[in-house]
């Protein structure tokens, strides 16, 4: 009779174990950060040609990214080095370089617009006395640096340190052609960080 009731209790309890149930059991949404699938706006747009007083070879719809007059040489006179493009942060921009006497350009790199930015190369310039930005391009055995730098004016480097106008090598022979008259609003090279994947902008 013992060993009965005590089989009896140890059921009642092992019955009372498997009948507690467990908390429900909760779902929980894990969100991840969505991806960015479109790029910030350009820090900075260079102005229009029509906006700015500097001569330019760059239409007044178009944009002057970089523009002077040469100094006069011997074999040379005054001439403009123009960088114009249309510059909105958009699949098609496009920068082209143009040479020439005002209103008569020379010699335009590249020479369809619709080419982009692959025919260029670029990057900026820093030092412990100078900081500038430079844009290469080269075409059969020659080649350019546009080049906008400033920087300490010591003895025997002032020169390098402040350079802005064209330099390359052309029919074998090195050659350098710095800017003369010159406004701010026409240097604009600092801006290509942005589309040479340098700068995302803010």
């Amino acid at each position: 009779m013992y060993i009965l009731l005590l089989l009896s209790c140890a059921t009642a309890k092992k019955t009372e174990v498997e009948t507690v149930t467990s908390p429900p059991s909760i779902d929980v949404e894990v969100s991840q950060p969505e991806e960015q699938t479109t790029r910030d706006p350009p820090p900075r747009l260079p102005p229009e040609s029509g906006q700015i007083s500097t001569p330019s070879h760059c239409t007044a719809e178009e944009q002057v990214v970089f523009s002077c007059a040469t100094i006069a040489q011997s074999n040379r006179g005054t001439k403009i080095v123009s960088l114009c493009g249309e510059l909105r942060g958009e699949p098609s921009d496009w920068i082209q370089y143009r040479f020439g006497a005002l209103g008569q350009v020379e010699f335009v790199f590249p020479a369809e617009k619709n080419q982009g930015f692959q025919a260029f190369s670029y990057w900026e310039e820093r030092s412990a006395r100078s900081l500038g930005y430079v844009l290469e391009f080269d075409q059969a055995e020659a080649y350019y640096q546009l080049t906008s730098k400033i920087g300490g004016s010591a003895q025997g480097e002032a020169e390098y340190n402040n350079f802005r106008g064209v330099s390359g090598y052309v029919d074998g022979q090195d050659f350098q052609i710095p800017c003369g008259e010159y406004s701010y609003d026409a240097d604009n090279l600092d801006v290509l960080m942005y589309w040479f994947g340098m700068d995302d902008g803010p």
